[in-house]
């Protein structure tokens, strides 16, 4: 099943009034979301993500995470202490 862009969009906001969100689901919502648990919760590295979500760019999935590339520098530093 295809759906556009704009008829997902309608899908979500009918799924956020049937849970009783106060608030209208979107994809860009619905994508940062999928990104962020990957990232915070799994682990997936960014290069990853940055695939599954079709960016050409790693900044832009960076921004989507809400990270700055100090914090992944950070981040792969602690991973690589834990390895050691």
């Amino acid at each position: 099943m295809k759906l556009s862009l704009n008829s997902f969009n309608q899908q979500l906001e009918v799924i956020g009034k049937l849970a009783g969100f106060d608030f209208k689901l979107t994809s860009m919502m619905a994508r940062k979301t999928f990104a962020s648990i990957y990232y915070f919760d799994y682990n997936l590295p960014v290069s990853d993500i940055q695939s599954l979500l079709g960016h050409k760019d790693s900044r832009q999935t960076m921004h989507y995470l809400r990270i700055e590339e100090n914090d992944l520098a950070n981040r792969i530093k602690n991973q690589i202490i834990k390895a050691v």
